[in-house]
């Protein structure tokens, strides 16, 4: 019993975690576009990095996302 306790626990953290990625790869999406929308070098560089950083943000958010469910398939069986 105390085993499905603690990975409820370690499940609710995990959903924490993943609400913040989202939040940050939106907000690299959203200054990327920000960048990009200054016509200078400088805008298309940091567009460059912010982009890939949200792409970066966005695949930790789906494998982390696949380890929770992964988890709660092990506390339903």
């Amino acid at each position: 019993m105390k085993d499905i306790e603690y990975l409820s626990k370690i499940i609710d953290g995990l959903y924490k975690k993943l609400v913040i990625l989202l939040a940050i790869s939106g907000g690299f999406g959203a200054y990327a576009i920000k960048f990009l929308s200054e016509s200078n070098w400088v805008g298309y560089l940091f567009a460059t990095v912010f982009i890939f950083v949200s792409i970066a943000v966005f695949v930790s958010y789906s494998k982390l996302n696949i380890f929770v469910k992964k988890l709660e398939r092990m506390i339903d069986e």
